[in-house]
């Protein structure tokens, strides 16, 4: 194994352990094994041996635990998404104190932030629900097969999937202050994006974007620094999580 070889199965088993089926975290151990034993080596004059020391990836927000998720769970339900297998699994929802078995179809796994979602359609219906991997327990993979080969997660994704329920196309205005629609030139929302300088500093904000949850969310932390202009409904929606906020404040 060279330098190059060791330092990719070294940053494989830091940032893809948790996305890659068991079956082939196994195969790949001993090459994992080697990376580190190589990268171990006292060879100051390599420079490519101190890249991993040299990189990370770090989350936007704040950085949340990770929620435990068993082995066995990881190892069977990555086992049917890749065989396209359907799973028996005992699932603990956020209504529940206890959990219930149900037999679900996987069509995936996201990471979103620290937590693992499985889009998973339940035995005799059609609509795709979303599964936090780390509320699963006693799953056994089954022989029937999960219909995965004709679900596209790029697509289920697009559609917001994980955005918490994706709504319909807007076209999003917003008017930025403080240096933020330079900041947003560098990382546009959407391809179509406009952007244009109305005093310095100030920038109004022209994007078509789909309208879910996850969009409110961070249109709330952007604030001071950004207000809807429209459209008119989401305007409000976001003036009245502004008067809850004060008033909240006020309160103590």
């Amino acid at each position: 194994m060279d330098w190059s070889e060791a330092v990719c199965f070294q940053l494989l088993s830091t940032y893809l352990k948790g996305v890659l089926p068991n079956s082939v975290l196994e195969t790949l151990q001993p090459y994992i094994q080697e990376a580190h034993s190589k990268l171990a080596q006292q060879f100051p004059d390599v420079p490519l041996k101190k890249w991993p020391e040299r990189v990370r990836i770090t989350p936007p927000g704040p950085t949340f635990y990770v929620p435990k998720v068993s082995s066995a769970v990881h190892a069977a339900v990555t086992e049917a998404v890749l065989l396209g297998r359907q799973i028996a699994v005992h699932y603990l929802a956020f209504e529940r104190k206890q959990a219930k078995r149900y037999v679900v179809s996987p069509l995936g796994l996201v990471q979103f932030g620290s937590v693992f979602y499985v889009p998973a359609r339940f035995d005799g219906h059609d609509d795709v629900r979303t599964l936090r991997l780390h509320r699963m327990s006693k799953v056994e993979l089954l022989d029937t097969s999960s219909g995965i080969d004709q679900f596209d997660l790029d697509e289920w994704i697009e559609a917001g999937g994980m955005g918490f329920g994706g709504q319909e196309q807007i076209e999003l205005v917003l008017r930025l202050f403080d240096g933020l629609g330079e900041r947003m030139r560098e990382a546009p929302l959407g391809r179509n994006q406009q952007l244009v300088e109305e005093s310095p500093g100030v920038h109004l904000l022209t994007v078509t974007v789909l309208q879910t949850v996850q969009l409110e969310r961070w249109l709330i932390g952007l604030a001071p620094n950004a207000v809807v202009v429209a459209p008119k409904a989401l305007r409000e929606q976001m003036r009245h999580h502004a008067l809850t906020l004060f008033q909240r404040i006020e309160r103590r």
